[in-house]
């Protein structure tokens, strides 16, 4: 998984042949278990799935979760 900040928003990639996973998000680490999905519509270009979140994103933890 890769994120990139660019011009204000989150992007993050990671390799389209990882089927099956969903990326969740949290703004804490210190309250265990309260992730949610990330609903952003995926664009899966030349063997990359990429999602674009908002500037605020940048503050929150992410994970790709199976």
């Amino acid at each position: 998984m890769t994120p990139r900040l660019v011009a204000g928003e989150l992007q993050i990639s990671w390799p389209a042949s990882a089927t099956g996973y969903s990326l969740e998000q949290a703004s804490s680490l210190q309250t265990q278990g309260v992730w949610s999905a990330v609903t952003n519509a995926v664009v899966t270009t030349n063997g990359t799935s990429t999602v674009v979140l908002p500037t605020d994103s940048a503050s929150r933890f992410v994970r790709l979760v199976k």
